[in-house]
């Protein structure tokens, strides 16, 4: 939900700059359906700052609350803001990334986006915009559809303004049905009633007859209107054959149609490149990463676009553009606070074995702050914060009641010391080891013929990035004349078994026989 109030606050913002530049908006009856903040309201709770501004904290702390925001320690998401020294970052609801603003004294010094996970700043910029929650209605805002926005120089593009109109008259029925339930209820205070919340039908089309538009769709011919037919027809099935395509792309070559294949990723650009030179075929097409749900052939023009997923009867999933910090956090790796249990035993790098106590709020500084309690030997206590909490980790020994350290001595010091020299020999081993691999030969395999291109291509899914990442270095380790040594890790059905199954398939192709051993009946006829 987050990200989308991103993406609105984003669109109505840009919308408003002057700038000449030609603007393209994409949005659907849902989103249309909800109104928003007027332009008077939006301009009057938009705020630009730029490099050698002055401002003080103060003057720009009220204004974020004015505009709807709330302090916090750590930027989390949209909508927060906080102050460390002479630093103030905030999260405007106009742009996808966090903005951290640099004071001296009460001149801006310096603004950048940064990354809510690692920190970094990502970009630095002279000026931004900060801007108010776009969908914070209340019952003194005056409430209009997105078209108020748009001036009459924009062209209305519409897939069945009949559909459309349907799905928001809908939509609107179902809100009044649900406004009525709530109101009869003695127990619930209502804000506004739809009518200041929504559009109706009767809006939509009120709406759409101030623009000049252009229907999709098979309707019958009007005398006011003009009519385009188009003559295209969808991508043939080739079921994975690329033979197929290739006689098919060849017929099109030869009528001069342009070619353009468009791809999920780098990978499947070289597959298809493996194959065709492969096969010593001379076939030219443009490769694109635009990639379309359904390709087509578009013979007013002469244009051809293939997609991937089409030509390999892969699974296809149209991904929305991520909004960095909005998408699901990663827990901090040493501690799932989840999963502790009031009792349970943990590790501090610092103090040992302790146990835990559970969550707690100290007040450091007049500020309230969450700690996590921590008790040793002699029921000390330790209070870790969380700008520590990389030093706690669960305890995972094989004593199921562990002793607890005692602090203040030095019998922490000495484990972890004793570990350390253990760790130290491992790797002396390992070095000589990995000394004695370095100076054998092994088998060094060839590289990828249309064979392997045929087979990595087959799979229903798009390969992971890990995935992509993990085979690259199999190959580079398989094309060597050094001994192999490779062990691919991951959690269940993240895709070990596919890149497994790519290097067998590998070793096959080079006239060498495959072993794969597993630890049941039932997954040797799974694998079989």
């Amino acid at each position: 939900e987050n990200s989308n109030v991103v993406l609105r606050g984003e669109v109505l913002s840009l919308i408003q700059e002057r700038e000449r530049e030609k603007k393209i908006i994409i949005t659907y009856p849902e989103a249309i359906f909800e109104r928003v903040v007027g332009k008077t309201q939006l301009s009057s709770q938009t705020l630009n700052l730029a490099l050698g501004d002055e401002i003080s904290y103060l003057e720009l702390e009220s204004k974020l609350i004015s505009f709807g925001f709330e302090q916090s320690d750590f930027i989390e998401e949209v909508g927060q803001y906080s102050i460390r020294g002479q630093v103030f970052d905030l999260y405007s609801f106009a742009y996808s990334l966090p903005f951290r603003i640099t004071f001296n004294e009460n001149k801006i010094t310096k603004i950048s986006t940064f990354d809510i996970e690692t920190q970094l700043s990502v970009e630095r910029k002279n000026q931004i915009t900060i801007l108010t929650n776009p969908s914070s209605i209340n019952k003194n805002s005056e409430n209009v559809s997105l078209f108020e926005y748009l001036d009459e120089s924009f062209i209305v593009w519409v897939q069945s303004k009949k559909d459309c109109a349907l799905k928001i008259e809908s939509l609107y029925g179902k809100t009044k049905e649900a406004y009525a339930g709530l109101s009869s209820k003695t127990d619930i205070v209502l804000s506004s009633p739809p009518e200041k919340l929504f559009i109706n039908k009767k809006v939509f089309n009120g709406c759409l007859d101030k623009f000049i538009s252009v229907d999709f769709g098979v309707f019958k011919t009007k005398k006011s209107v003009d009519v385009f037919e188009y003559k295209s027809r969808s991508q043939p099935d080739f079921n994975k054959n690329l033979n197929l395509l290739e006689k098919d792309l060849e017929t099109l070559t030869y009528k001069n149609y342009s070619i353009v294949i468009g791809f999920q990723s780098e990978e499947q650009v070289e597959r298809i490149n493996v194959y065709f030179k492969s096969k010593n075929n001379n076939i030219q097409f443009a490769s694109s990463v635009l990639v379309l749900s359904e390709g087509f052939v578009d013979d007013n023009t002469k244009l051809v676009y293939y997609t991937d997923h089409q030509i390999f009867n892969r699974y296809f999933k149209f991904k929305t553009p991520l909004v960095p910090g909005i998408k699901k956090r990663k827990l901090k790796h040493l501690t799932d606070h989840n999963k502790l249990n009031i009792g349970d035993y943990l590790v501090h790098i610092d103090y040992g074995i302790g146990r835990f106590l559970g969550l707690e709020k100290l007040k450091v500084k007049n500020t309230l702050q969450e700690v996590i309690k921590v008790s040793y030997q002699n029921n000390d206590l330790v209070y870790v914060g969380i700008n520590s909490l990389h030093k706690i980790s669960k305890y995972v020994g094989g004593s199921l009641n562990p002793v607890l350290d005692k602090l203040g001595s030095s019998d922490w010091i000495k484990k972890k010391s004793k570990v350390q020299s253990k760790i130290k020999d491992i790797a002396n081993d390992l070095i000589s080891l990995y000394a004695k691999r370095k100076e054998s030969v092994g088998f060094s395999f060839l590289s990828d013929d249309y064979l392997q291109s045929e087979l990595e291509s087959s799979f229903l899914f798009q390969d992971t990035p890990d995935q992509s990442t993990s085979l690259k270095e199999i190959k580079k380790d398989m094309e060597s004349e050094q001994p192999m040594d490779r062990l691919v890790c991951g959690d269940v059905g993240f895709g070990k078994t596919e890149v497994a199954v790519r290097a067998a398939f590998k070793a096959v192709c080079n006239n060498k026989q495959v072993l794969v051993l597993v630890p049941t009946t039932i997954l040797a006829f799974q694998h079989y």
